[in-house]
């Protein structure tokens, strides 16, 4: 039997701290992804709706379709992404999201809800 014991004060407390911190990251990114997907369900769709109509097609033609969709996208959700990282800043330097947030955010959501949802490109 052996008189030494691990010394707990000998811990690696940087580990520990960068694990603390990966874990706040992921979790204010996963709440701030609850808005931006309330807020893009229409850009969702259509990017959804355009990839399932491209699904097993291939060729030049296909390819440039599937990346108007991405460039779509992303033009279409710049300002959710803009929120999406204010948001995710917000949330690790005060634990809540804003008042001025959740009014962007409840807008954004606001403004998709009334824009019809367009057919999907073929």
């Amino acid at each position: 039997m052996s008189y030494y014991t691990r010394n707990h004060l000998q811990d690696d407390w940087t580990a520990h701290a960068a694990a603390d911190a990966q874990r706040r990251v992921r979790a204010a990114e996963q709440d701030a992804g609850w808005y931006f997907d309330q807020a893009t369900r229409r850009q969702k769709a259509e990017f959804d709706a355009t990839m399932h109509a491209l699904l097993g097609v291939t060729g030049p033609r296909a390819n440039r379709a599937r990346d108007a969709a991405r460039t779509q996208w992303q033009r279409t959700t710049a300002e959710a992404q803009t929120l999406f990282e204010r948001t995710v800043d917000s949330l690790l330097a005060t634990g809540e999201v804003t008042a001025e947030l959740d009014e962007a955010w409840t807008a954004l959501a606001d403004r998709d809800a009334t824009l019809p949802v367009l057919a999907a490109a073929s």
